[in-house]
């Protein structure tokens, strides 16, 4: 019995000492996200009309296709667009004719859902709103005014900007 006894204090005391040591550590991650946001005029971003005399009649032509821009942002923002310069680039094409000065508010917008064309300006005009962060597509009309005056024969140009911009 003492030569149990003996055995279980010699093991009792072996264990502890048998247990090997150990720690432990931790750490912190941080992901500091910035304000994201993207556009992308996927398609009617470079467009060439050719007004008819139809077209001169009901005084404006329409793009043949729409501005299809993709937009994005991780908060609410807001899609913007603006003519590049007060007036169109003018180039005579072999007419003769000098630079009527036509006005940037010759191009007008308008969401393809929305009623009536904005004329456009060199400042950001609205053309739509998202409450929420994701990803959006928006279709965009536009539309050239035109004159029998003021519009002489000669190819018109006009570069335009679209932004996004979260308030």
């Amino acid at each position: 019995m003492k030569r149990i006894l003996f055995t279980g204090l010699v093991l009792a005391l072996m264990i502890p000492g048998m247990a090997k040591a150990q720690t432990t550590d931790g750490g912190t991650i941080a992901v500091d996200i910035g304000e994201l946001l993207y556009v992308n005029i996927v398609t009617g971003d470079n467009q060439t009309v050719s007004p008819t005399l139809t077209d001169f009649d009901n005084a404006y032509v329409d793009a043949t296709t729409a501005l299809s821009i993709e937009s994005g942002a991780n908060a609410p923002y807001d899609l913007f667009i603006r003519g590049d310069a007060g007036t169109w680039t003018f180039d005579p094409n072999g007419s003769g004719n000098s630079d009527p000065s036509k006005p940037v508010g010759d191009l007008g917008f308008k969401l393809a859902s929305a009623g009536s064309y904005t004329s456009m300006t060199t400042s950001n005009q609205t053309v739509d709103n998202f409450a929420n962060p994701g990803t959006n597509t928006s279709s965009v009309d536009l539309r050239v005014a035109l004159d029998y005056g003021d519009d002489v024969e000669g190819i018109y140009t006009m570069n335009y900007t679209v932004e996004v911009i979260a308030p």
